[in-house]
């Protein structure tokens, strides 16, 4: 399984997971449980990237979307604004 990292400047963090927040999550980072269909991955996906134009997180963690035809719209986006980190 691979997971993507944005970077960005300020100092707290956001993590974008395709279920509930696992049990022992130490990170202060925010969990935001992403739908799994994908058009509602893709609003929450995009309303995520604005929350993180405004509020500037130090760091985004995307859990890896499944792949396929009807997710290639949202892996374009993140194969052009991430750095994958795994």
């Amino acid at each position: 399984e691979r997971s993507i990292l944005l970077n960005t400047p300020t100092l707290t963090g956001v993590c974008l997971g395709l279920g509930p927040r696992p049990q022992g999550w130490a990170s202060s980072a925010t969990w935001v449980e992403m739908p799994l269909a994908p058009e509602a991955y893709a609003k929450v996906f995009y309303a995520m990237l604005r929350f993180a134009d405004e509020q500037l997180p130090s760091s985004i963690w995307i859990e890896s979307p499944p792949e396929g035809e009807p997710w290639e719209a949202i892996w374009d986006r993140l194969r052009r604004a991430a750095k994958p980190v795994l």
